[in-house]
């Protein structure tokens, strides 16, 4: 017979919940900050998506006590991040998303060619501002899709129309 004493332990649901916590702070702690190394405190630790396909964040997932197995897919299409250094990805994300925006205002899309709207040289190539300098707009357009190239390296218009920022129009 239960004299009135209340039992304060926690429900089957609460102490898998604090497992998974444990489990994901383990995991941050283990790895650290992929930027500056820090591993102290997994509180200060965060899961950073480093891509699009994103069912929700972590912590979301334990709260709403899905499988430890979907949790561990959501991990493993992050990197770990302190607190300071997810803050300034973050911002360079936004930046370039920004910057992305910005570019892509600048261009009529049409059938054959990505016409340059914008500022444009005296030789009739597109100018983008770009981290406070003048760039080529074509080159800008193909550093978007394939990542830097050297100075010294030509890209040639197919399509012959200078103001033509197309990646599928230009060739190294």
């Amino acid at each position: 017979m239960n004299s009135g004493l209340i039992h304060n332990y926690p429900s089957l649901r609460a102490r898998k919940r604090a497992a998974k916590w444990r489990l994901a702070g383990i995991i941050k702690i283990s790895l650290g900050c992929i930027d500056c190394g820090y591993n102290s405190h997994p509180e200060a630790l965060q899961f950073d998506h480093i891509n699009d396909d994103k069912k929700d964040n972590v912590s979301n997932l334990i709260r709403s006590d899905y499988a430890w197995s979907t949790i561990l897919t959501e991990i493993n299409k992050c990197e770990v991040r302190c607190s300071n250094c997810h803050a300034v990805v973050t911002e360079k994300r936004r930046d370039s998303l920004r910057m992305l925006e910005r570019f892509e205002s600048k261009i009529n899309k049409t059938e054959d060619c990505w016409i340059w709207t914008a500022s444009k040289d005296s030789n009739g190539y597109g100018v983008f501002r770009l981290d406070g300098k003048l760039e080529k707009a074509h080159r800008v357009s193909y550093t978007l899709v394939f990542g830097d190239i050297s100075k010294d390296l030509v890209l040639d218009h197919l399509c012959r129309n200078k103001s033509c920022v197309k990646i599928g129009r230009a060739h190294v």
